[in-house]
């Protein structure tokens, strides 16, 4: 009899559930709890004492605690002793220390003033130092002579990481919010100010853990997200950057022009950058918080690509290495204070992208006792260009709160690429624009002791689109057999979404109560005809090819959220339902169907705070879902030259759960971060993808009514340390992810098992005012296996190394060397960068060379379900570039 493995791993998990909860438990009793308040010889409640926990006089810190604006303090710890070594400590304030039992009491102090007279001290300002819920980051201490931005500085500060995209993660987590002083201008598009913002003008990085961004919320309702906010040198700041430079070859130019300005009543970030450098600037508009992120995906507001030319996947190295780009980004951001509430905001930006992408692909199917192979060599141009505005109004007050966003974004999209298959030549032509309007509001008022809340969302957009292919393809499908010369697919998709809800919050003691009801009414329209051309025209191949889809949902929901919040415990528990309505007609597929659902998705999250170092994060979540964001066409729609969809299955639904638990410990004392975790996933779909492969590698692809059930697992921990006085900061993480799941195969239903390998490490110093160093290594394995067969395997390896040499005031040397090994393929990189500054400090001339070993192509693989894809890249020529920068 078989092994079922998954429910093995699900014993397993619950079995590792209850035994921490035991230890929880135990931990929980045996903990000893000093609290007390702390004042002055006058009576005041004393703020910001810090009161530490030592075995010994000279020993260790066992935990600390800092007093709240009341004096209030309170630590929890255990130990095997009888009696611990209690201090306090302060700046302004005598220090008082004594021994204490170790059971649990009330210990109050009564400081008094103590100012020392110094005759010489040397000062050291400390790396890390906290206050409650926020951690500060002393910029000064962990920047360099290398570092230009703040994203510089605060990639290399422990328990914080920025990701090649520009996400900033706290802990493993990424971040709520990103202030400029308290305020929030760029509304998820950090980007713009972490890679433009000149490190010299922050005083310090804080993180606002625990952090709600509604005043009206902060003493109703908790949340355990974190935050960050940038604290400037001055209160009226004037700052950024601009850069102008030129190189060869060919002919190089890039430009940055980004000032900025912050004071009490306003804040400015205007940025106008482009070049031909391969430096991909539109990543300064990505949204990265993952509140916004959600949003999107929730309200249909996101571009979706209907169809799409054969590209080739983004390599894991910068964009400087291989794309041939002509860009020009404007972005313009502007927020206003009335008074002290009330914010006016615009966010606008206008781009425009041209790319060229060349390389190849080679893509290996396994179909379990055959093998199918298939070789291109690809060169595509892109068009990217867009224009999107939002205009925020908001009021955040101890009285009431509103947000309303009004978001306009248009896109004229276009793209043509070319395949070569041995003889064969492929043109493909692409355009794909967009329009979308939506607005969005949230309103909170008090009503006695409680409180309502309204949220509003309006939305709707449009995708009309077009794929022209030349010669035909499918042709046993599309034309009797027959070679043709061309085939053109077109697609219009339409959206329409209305959610409307109301919420009433109540806090009683220390539980918290929200009752919600709400109702969204959702319209889409999907439209497509495809057209054939034997000689001159185009003709529509009829009915059996076009899709009138209109889809309906009418759905009520409503949900019951409680927390409890306690000094060492945080319950969150949600209890969602809903009732929905869906209709569904296509004329010309003679559809017309009605389904109804009712959902429960309870979600559970439970903290517990073991004592000042160590938090444990637990989650579990019932997946009950209907997938009604996916699209759905009665009719095949060719979506690229060898990927013809029909997607029937309508509907599908996903029952399941998902569970995780992480052990969180923060030292600030000794600027010490680690994290590790454990996620399991378990689901059942009644629909399955059905991928037909043909010998040539093109697909077809179907959803069929089957029963499909997936296991994943992922374990993952990180750890990073910050030696002060080496400079230095440590970081190590790994990630292991595992996944089970069924799918159909040129109609044989197949077992699909993958696994992957992640370890990273990196390294930066700055031991020597002379030298920095910072090294990054990567090691990835990857594991696919289909029908219990042989087990198909990539290995990667990347390390980088980046040297910076000081020798004399106002002189920098730096090399960039990287080292990629793909499958055996390897690749080896250098760069070499020369800077002089001048005597005003801000203006500075760079003399850069880029690939010293004029490298022309890369390789890269990857491995899903039932295939193993490599890339080859065209790549830019060895580069010279000459910049001249000034900072404001």
């Amino acid at each position: 009899m078989p092994i079922n493995k998954s429910r093995i791993y699900g014993k397993c998990f619950t079995c590792f559930v209850i035994v921490f909860f035991l230890f929880w438990v135990q931990n929980a009793l045996a903990q000893t709890k000093i609290s007390g308040k702390i004042i002055s010889d006058k009576g005041d409640a004393l703020e910001n004492i810090h009161v530490l926990i030592q075995k010994q006089v000279n020993g260790g810190i066992v935990a600390f605690a800092i007093s709240n604006a009341e004096g209030e303090y309170q630590i929890q710890f255990s130990t095997e002793k009888d009696s611990v070594y209690l201090k306090t400590q302060s700046l302004n304030y005598s220090n008082q220390n004594l021994w204490v039992s170790t059971k649990s009491h009330v210990e109050n102090f009564t400081l008094y003033p103590d100012v020392k007279e110094i005759k010489e001290v040397n000062v050291k300002a400390p790396g890390i130092t906290q206050r409650g819920d926020t951690l500060s980051y002393s910029v000064g201490v962990f920047a360099s002579k290398k570092d230009q931005v703040i994203a510089d500085v605060i990639n290399k500060m422990p328990g914080l990481e920025v990701e090649s995209d520009g996400r900033i993660l706290y802990q493993g987590t990424p971040i709520r919010k990103y202030y400029i002083e308290g305020l929030d201008l760029l509304e998820g598009k950090y980007n713009l100010a972490n890679n433009n913002l000149p490190a010299q003008a922050v005083a310090s990085v804080q993180v606002l853990e625990n952090h709600e961004p509604i005043k009206l919320l902060r003493n109703v309702t908790a949340t355990d997200k974190a935050s960050l906010n940038i604290k400037l040198k001055r209160n009226i700041t004037l700052t950024g950057k601009a850069q102008m430079g030129t190189g060869f070859t060919p002919f190089l130019w890039n430009a940055n022009i980004t000032p900025m300005l912050f004071n009490k009543k306003q804040q400015f970030i205007c940025s106008y950058q482009a070049n031909n450098t391969g430096k991909d600037v539109a990543s300064d508009l990505k949204v990265l918080s993952i509140e916004d992120l959600l949003d999107k995906v929730d309200n249909d507001t996101d571009k979706e690509e209907l169809l799409g030319i054969q590209g080739l996947s983004t390599p894991n190295f910068q964009s400087m290495r291989y794309l041939d780009n002509n860009i020009h980004l404007l972005s313009n951001n502007y927020l206003l204070k009335l008074n002290k509430d009330i914010q006016l905001k615009v966010n606008s930006s206008y781009l425009n992208d041209y790319q060229k992408h060349e390389g190849g692909r080679k893509s290996e199917y396994f179909l379990g006792k055959d093998t199918v192979v298939l070789s291109e060599h690809i060169s595509n141009s892109l068009n990217k260009r867009s224009l999107v505005n939002d205009f925020i109004v908001t009021q955040n007050s101890d009285k009431s709160y509103l947000k309303n966003t009004l978001n306009f974004k248009v896109y004229w999209d276009a793209q043509m690429g070319n395949v070569q298959q041995a003889s064969d030549k492929i043109r493909q032509d692409y355009d794909n624009p967009f329009q979308s309007f939506s607005n969005k509001l949230k309103w909170i008022k008090p009503l006695g002791k409680r409180m309502w809340q309204f949220n509003s969302f309006v939305g709707y957009n449009r995708a009309p689109q077009s794929l022209q292919i030349q010669p035909g393809v499918y042709s046993d499908v599309l034309n009797e057999g027959k070679p043709y010369n061309a085939v053109m697919q077109e697609a219009t998709h339409k959206v329409l979404n209305v959610n409307q809800s109301a919420s009433l919050i109540n806090r009683v003691k220390r539980w918290s109560f929200t009752h919600k009801l709400g109702y969204q009414y959702k319209q889409k329209d999907f439209e497509s005809n495809i057209y054939t051309r034997e000689q001159e025209q185009f003709e529509n191949l009829g009915l059996d090819f076009q899709n009138r889809l209109e889809f309906n949902k009418n759905m009520v929901y409503a949900s019951e959220g409680v927390q409890y919040i306690s000094e060492t415990l945080k319950l969150f528990a949600d209890l969602p339902f809903n009732y929905s309505r869906y209709k569904i007609c296509d004329k010309p597929a003679n559809v017309s169907l009605k389904k109804e659902s009712f959902l429960f998705q309870p979600q559970l999250r439970l903290n517990y705070k073991l004592n000042s170092f160590l938090e444990w994060k637990n989650s579990w979540k019932r997946i009950d879902r209907i997938k009604d964001n996916s699209r759905i066409n009665y009719a095949q729609v060719l979506e690229n030259y060898r990927r013809l969809q029909h997607r029937e299955a309508a509907l599908g639904e996903t029952k399941g759960q998902n569970m995780g638990t992480t052990l969180f410990y923060k030292n600030p004392l000794s600027s010490v971060f680690m994290h590790i975790g454990y996620r399991y996933t378990e689901s059942k779909m009644d629909v399955m993808l059905n991928n037909e492969i043909q010998d040539d590698g093109s697909m077809k692809i179907k959803w069929e009514n089957y029963d499909n059930n997936s296991y994943t697992h992922n374990l993952f921990a990180q750890a990073s340390k910050y030696v002060g006085n080496w400079k230095t900061n440590f970081s190590l993480k790994g990630n292991y992810f595992s996944s089970r799941q069924k799918m159909f195969l040129n109609q044989l239903v197949s077992p699909i098992n993958n696994e992957t390998y992640i370890v990273n490490s990196k390294i930066t110093t700055d031991v020597f005012e002379w030298l920095n160093l910072e090294f990054k290594s990567e090691f990835t394995w990857l594991n696919s296996q289909i029908n219990r067969g042989e087990t198909n395997k990539v290995e990667q390896q990347l390390h980088k190394m980046n040297m910076m040499v000081f020798p004399w005031e106002s002189h920098y040397f730096g090399s960039a060397a990287e080292y990629y090994k793909n499958e055996g393929a390897e690749s080896l990189f250098l760069d070499l960068l020369y800077r002089y500054t001048f005597k005003n400090k801000r203006t500075k001339l760079e003399l850069h060379w880029l690939n010293v070993f004029d490298k022309s192509t890369y390789s890269s693989y990857f491995v899903d379900e039932y295939s193993i894809v490599g890339n080859y890249y065209q790549l830019r020529p060895s580069q010279v570039q000459i910049n001249l920068s000034f900072s404001f």
